[in-house]
């Protein structure tokens, strides 16, 4: 599934004299077609749920550069504003407003399992959850490296659950969606030769090329006739298709 909002946060001032903006980027998908696909599609299926995201552009990566995703705690508005808008539309979330500049600034202090990470002179970049009532670990990261994959790829299984007992009032917390940032080492690194930027592909991107949550599990069943066994653990069977003209 890929349909929902999405939005960048970035830092407006500097976080030292030397060293550049800090930007994070947040994304949001539907809670009702997740619901519907747990609910009427995987059911009591095993399954998993990973966050996609696929690489637009990446300069001056280091040899490891950790990109850690939260859930976020709190509403936000996406906006109508586009980069080269003259004037500036201001009406969604920003590093320091929620919703429209000049109001609803993010919390600075924090309620149980919420935190935040900012300079002390620039305070804002939203607030995520880093623990849960329902015990499940809801953090997540992938580390990228010249030999690795760029794209994002990373189980948020655990995020996606307390979502959904959310919304069936079994505890948890209600999807506000994901926020994706880099450690906080390389966010509010002082030396401006080691800054990594790392771009992805928006929901608004004109290419097959959007963020999405990806559900797998298993939705096939077998019968092993007059076999007593289920599974074939053998190291000399070979399975193939008869016949197969290979397409």
């Amino acid at each position: 599934m890929n349909t929902g909002l999405d939005e960048i946060l970035e830092a407006s001032t500097f976080y030292s004299t030397n060293s550049p903006e800090v930007s994070r980027y947040l994304l949001k998908f539907s809670q009702n077609e997740i619901n519907d696909l747990l609910d009427n599609k995987i059911s009591t299926s095993t399954y998993q749920i990973n966050l996609r995201n696929y690489t637009a552009n990446i300069t001056g990566l280091n040899s490891d550069t950790t990109l850690e995703i939260y859930p976020i705690s709190g509403s936000w508005n996406m906006g109508t504003g586009r980069y080269s808008n003259s004037p500036q539309v201001t009406n969604g979330v920003s590093w320091k407003y929620k919703s429209t500049s000049g109001s609803g600034e993010w919390s600075t202090t924090f309620t149980a399992y919420v935190t935040a990470s900012y300079p002390s002179t620039n305070s804002g970049g939203g607030t995520w959850y880093t623990g849960s009532a329902l015990g499940l670990v809801i953090t997540a990261s992938q580390t990228l490296s010249y030999s690795s994959d760029k794209d994002l790829n990373v189980n948020v299984t655990n995020i996606v659950r307390n979502w959904y007992s959310s919304s069936k009032s079994l505890g948890g917390f209600s999807n506000d969606g994901f926020i994706i940032k880099q450690s906080n080492s390389s966010e509010f690194i002082a030396d401006l030769n080691y800054v990594t930027t790392v771009k992805y592909f928006s929901i608004d991107t004109h290419t097959i090329y959007p963020p999405c949550l990806e559900f797998r599990w298993r939705d096939y069943s077998f019968n092993t006739g007059s076999s007593t066994n289920s599974i074939i653990n053998t190291s000399r069977l070979v399975a193939s298709l008869g016949d197969n003209n290979g397409y």
